[in-house]
């Protein structure tokens, strides 16, 4: 029989081995007007706002516990689940490591303050339409519907923010323009005539 102590060290024990393996967070859909969004962060609320605004289309998503591993391609595949995308239909065009002392691949990232605000900017040779970033203690992901070579997110404290992973997802077959479809219907149109033409001829006499 399990005496009152030993029961309290099991317990200890098993709430000790819980804390070692990390306490699993929860997906938010950030709900942005504009760029601007509001984000609790270690119990305080933080007024951010991310640019470009444009063509962000509400798709912002903010897990509040640490989120490992931090490789580009664990958070590759992490975007893709989140966007409901097929595995490896994103490509990691670029990141950085460690945003204080600027170890980038393709891309450069500065944390400066502007006008009072933290402001922390990310930059890539190539652009980009999916955005993963690193605090300290959650993460933030993006995605705009046109690509993107610079981002920039303002009201954050820059120390929070660890790293960025920047991926590109598959491009969208454009629509045809009118007069090209127009064309297209024609000569679709035309070689039926034909077609209808040639059935209704009479063979020859021999």
């Amino acid at each position: 029989m399990l005496t009152r102590t030993r029961c309290l060290l099991l317990a200890a024990a098993a709430f000790a081995g819980l804390a070692h393996a990390g306490t699993v967070g929860t997906w938010y859909d950030v709900d942005d007007v504009d760029g601007a969004f509001t984000l609790t962060y270690k119990s305080k609320t933080y007024n951010l706002s991310a640019t470009p605004a444009l063509y962000l289309d509400d798709q912002v998503w903010y897990y509040n516990a640490n989120l490992t591993p931090q490789s580009p391609s664990a958070l590759e595949t992490v975007v893709e689940n989140r966007y409901g995308l097929l595995a490896g239909s994103l490509s990691t065009v670029a990141y950085c490591d460690n945003v204080s002392t600027g170890s980038c691949v393709k891309a450069t990232a500065k944390n400066a303050t502007l006008n009072g605000v933290p402001t922390s900017t990310f930059t890539a040779t190539t652009p980009f339409d999916y955005l993963a970033i690193h605090l300290g203690n959650g993460e933030l992901i993006f995605h705009w519907s046109l690509a993107t070579s610079t981002f920039t997110l303002a009201g954050m404290p820059t120390a929070s923010i660890s790293n960025y992973r920047a991926f590109v997802g598959p491009q969208v077959l454009a629509t045809p323009l009118p007069g090209a479809a127009l064309l297209f219907a024609s000569a679709l149109g035309g070689a039926g005539f034909v077609a209808r033409r040639r059935g209704r001829k009479q063979p020859s006499a021999a």
